[in-house]
């Protein structure tokens, strides 16, 4: 299945893998410290739209303050990479680029091996750092510094690069070993037995989610519950699903074969979605074999 090779110990392959999972982590980061995501104004989209891609979120934003300047450069984080606006004094209040351009600086993190901040008692600046292969002071002004930034601001902002960066800088073996060490309390809680996952799905109000090819009745005799508290979805769309259709399977025990497939799911939902939902241990296989088992017990003494 679909999902089921992309992923290796909840790690999903490929080039970005890394600043994925830097992201997420620096985005439950902020979620864990009340910092909310940020959201734009009509003026700030006004100035961003043209660059942004469709599904691209915005993490954080750190804007000059007044006093430093009337037009404010702003730096933004999103989830993909990191973007300083220079607007134009016409573009920022009206909207047109009468004079003089907005210009941008974007860049992807995986070309920012630091970031420094020199900090004052209201306001600070941020300077970033690049690898040799992009020359931060030909994008960003002042030699990859935005200056006049408040000092909240600026500080939130180098913690959340710095974290993103950290994650995207360690070995795939050090990432391997996080993100199993890391699952490993999710996962000790997370996998559970037939008897624990009826009482789940009872006191949750939630469904046992099937993600194999058999019938929903044939799998709700299995468990033992009514087709309807059986709910079959496709495993190798997850990796496209939205905040809302995750959400919708919170507290939900998902069942596979062995059960292999469901903890990786499971895990891979909890690190993308903040999704608290449930893997029911063995799979049906695990059914079958306990009942197996129980029915030659049985023989041995009829």
């Amino acid at each position: 299945m679909g999902i089921h090779n992309r992923f290796e110990n909840g790690i999903e392959a490929g080039g970005d893998n890394r600043i994925h999972f830097g992201v997420l982590k620096a985005k439950a980061t902020l979620q864990k410290n009340g910092i909310p995501i940020h959201v734009h104004s009509r003026r700030c989209m006004n100035l961003l739209k043209h660059v942004l891609y469709h599904n691209e979120e915005t993490l954080l934003e750190a804007k000059q303050h007044s006093f430093q300047s009337v037009s404010p450069v702003r730096v933004v984080a999103t989830n993909k990479r990191l973007i300083v606006v220079y607007p134009s004094f016409w573009g920022l209040w009206t909207g047109y680029d009468l004079v003089s351009p907005t210009t941008y600086a974007i860049l992807p993190y995986k070309y920012i091996i630091g970031v420094s901040m020199s900090r004052g008692k209201m306001l600070s600046s941020i300077k970033v750092h690049t690898s040799g292969s992009v020359d931060s002071g030909s994008q960003i002004n002042d030699n990859g510094e935005v200056h006049g930034i408040k000092t909240g601001s600026a500080i939130t902002m180098a913690r959340l690069l710095e974290e993103i960066i950290e994650y995207i800088e360690e070995s795939p073996d050090e990432l391997s070993a996080r993100v199993r060490n890391e699952s490993s309390g999710h996962l000790k809680n997370n996998i559970v037995g037939l008897g624990e996952a009826k009482k789940i799905v009872s006191v949750k109000r939630s469904k046992f989610v099937w993600v194999g090819i058999e019938p929903v009745a044939y799998v709700a005799r299995l468990l033992g519950v009514p087709k309807e508290a059986v709910l079959p979805i496709n495993p190798t769309k997850v990796n496209s699903y939205t905040e809302e259709e995750a959400t919708a399977l919170d507290g939900s025990v998902i069942v596979s074969y062995d059960g292999v497939l469901s903890m990786h799911l499971s895990i891979f939902l909890k690190y993308k979605f903040g999704t608290d939902i449930y893997a029911l241990e063995g799979g049906i296989d695990r059914i079958i074999e306990d009942a197996r088992i129980a029915r030659n017990f049985s023989d041995l003494y009829a």
